[in-house]
């Protein structure tokens, strides 16, 4: 196993690059994708102080006691997230 697979939480199958705020969309959207299968499962509920929601037609994580969330990045976007600008 290479050390990129073992470091990732969840494996995807290709790896695609993001410019846009639609690439995220699309990428929330797949249904092969296991990032966005737990998302979905444990939206709208504190879940390992974790809360989950769709905002403004996005994805959306939030850590209990933190002040901001962040857009969920699911996996096959993860790997070039370090990419961008």
């Amino acid at each position: 196993m290479k050390k990129r697979e073992r470091d990732l939480f969840f494996h995807c199958e290709e790896d695609r690059v993001f410019r846009t705020r639609k690439d995220i969309e699309n990428a929330q959207t797949d249904t092969t994708s296991k990032c966005m299968e737990y998302v979905r499962k444990h939206m709208d509920t504190w879940h390992n102080k974790t809360f989950y929601t769709r905002h403004d037609g996005l994805y959306m994580g939030e850590r209990l006691g933190e002040e901001y969330g962040w857009v969920v990045v699911p996996e096959c976007l993860s790997a070039c997230a370090k990419d961008i600008p």
